[in-house]
């Protein structure tokens, strides 16, 4: 929490939060970035950039990247930013996962970034929490 970029971010944050609190999926998974980020298990960089995917998305898409990602059956997160895990074929949700910005068409199949395994793991507060590294 001493990081001044982070102190500078979070009235916005919070005040985002209190205008959007009629959409409460989204306050629900900006509170857990919020919360990560503050037990240092996630970048402030990475707490900006998600939180802004999240205030931008629509909740259909959100709510996609979570069925999208518990259909995989787990994966363990890396800090490598060009990790990715996904499927093969077609997926009928994959218009809502591309419009957030963390899913791309590899050859025949489906991917999520690294930076959408973040927010599945962290922000849907995911079982797959414990495979985080520190």
């Amino acid at each position: 929490m001493g990081d001044p970029r982070f102190r500078e971010d979070v009235p916005d944050t919070i005040m985002q939060l209190l205008l959007d609190s009629n959409k409460p999926v989204k306050a629900e998974i900006t509170g857990r970035l919020f919360a990560t980020v503050a037990a240092r298990k996630l970048t402030v960089e990475d707490f900006d950039t998600l939180c802004l995917i999240v205030l931008s998305a629509s909740i259909p898409a959100l709510m996609t990247l979570k069925e999208f990602c518990d259909g995989l059956g787990g994966f363990c997160l890396s800090s490598d930013s060009l990790s990715s895990v996904g499927m093969t074929g077609k997926y009928p949700g994959e218009p809502l996962l591309l419009s957030l910005g963390v899913a791309f068409r590899d050859r025949d199949g489906l991917k999520i970034s690294a930076l959408g395994q973040k927010l599945y793991v962290l922000g849907h507060d995911s079982d797959f929490y414990e495979k985080f590294p520190d």
